[in-house]
């Protein structure tokens, strides 16, 4: 199994395949890099890079030291370098997005293009700030198991699918679930979007994600944002719309 120790002696599992131009895809919490399982089919154009974060999956855990966000991408940052990537493409699913975006921040000259799966720059909606919180009280109660068979119900097409989204959440680290958790319902970028007008940024949304496809209006307006609104999708797109979330992808990188 493919595995490196980061720079603060994680072990981060991580897979690599096909060749190109390099996808990186980061996960919310709780979910593993399984919940990408169907953008392997864009290896077929790019090479698709897929890891477990800190605390999830097949990854080890250790407290953050500093703030979890920035550790986070400081774990990104060590994987990038040790695969030797020089300008990789950045995706982040939903909470993934802040920490796709906080590593944009910090390294603007490293990064060819953003593009986010239902993204937001800061959590100020009433929906979005009760998943959190239900997130946080989810694992402050240590009911783990439950949420992860409810995120594995709603990201699901398949049974098998279920059951391994579901088989691999309960790998993950309770604390480190609960710290991208509460972590992320505090961030706000907003004030630093700006810095993003000479980026590339795709930015995907489920048409009945009711609790952020709002949050578009953030990105709009930056010069080289497009938007992809999947008709009839809701929050969980990367399995239960992948043939269009893929096409999007694909046909964005292709125009550039």
């Amino acid at each position: 199994m493919p595995y490196f120790e980061n720079s603060s002696g994680v072990n981060i599992y991580f897979e690599t395949i096909g060749e190109g131009r390099p996808i990186i895809f980061i996960h919310p919490p709780l979910l593993g890099h399984n919940v990408f399982k169907y953008q392997k089919k864009l290896s077929e154009h790019f090479k698709v890079i897929l890891f477990d974060g800190r605390g999830h999956g097949k990854s080890s855990y250790k407290p953050c030291s500093g703030g979890v966000l920035d550790t986070h991408v400081k774990d990104l940052r060590d994987l990038v370098e040790f695969l030797n990537i020089k300008k990789p493409i950045i995706v982040g699913y939903s909470n993934g997005g802040l920490i796709a975006q906080l590593y944009a921040l910090k390294f603007p000259n490293d990064i060819e293009v953003l593009i986010f799966f239902g993204g937001y720059p800061v959590v100020n909606s009433i929906t979005l700030a009760m998943i959190y919180q239900l997130g946080i009280g989810f694992m402050k109660t240590n009911n783990k198991t439950l949420l992860s068979y409810i995120l594995s119900r709603t990201h699901a097409v398949t049974e098998e699918d279920q059951k391994e989204l579901f088989v691999y959440m309960l790998k993950a680290n309770n604390k480190s679930v609960l710290e991208l958790y509460c972590e992320g319902k505090d961030t706000n970028l907003i004030d630093q979007l700006s810095k993003f007008n000479n980026l590339p940024i795709l930015a995907i949304y489920g048409m009945n994600d009711w609790y952020t496809k709002k949050y578009n209006k953030f990105y709009s307006g930056l010069k080289q944002s497009k938007t992809v609104l999947v008709e009839g999708a809701t929050h969980q797109i990367p399995i239960r719309c992948h043939e269009e979330v893929n096409a999007a992808i694909t046909h964005f990188l292709r125009d550039l």
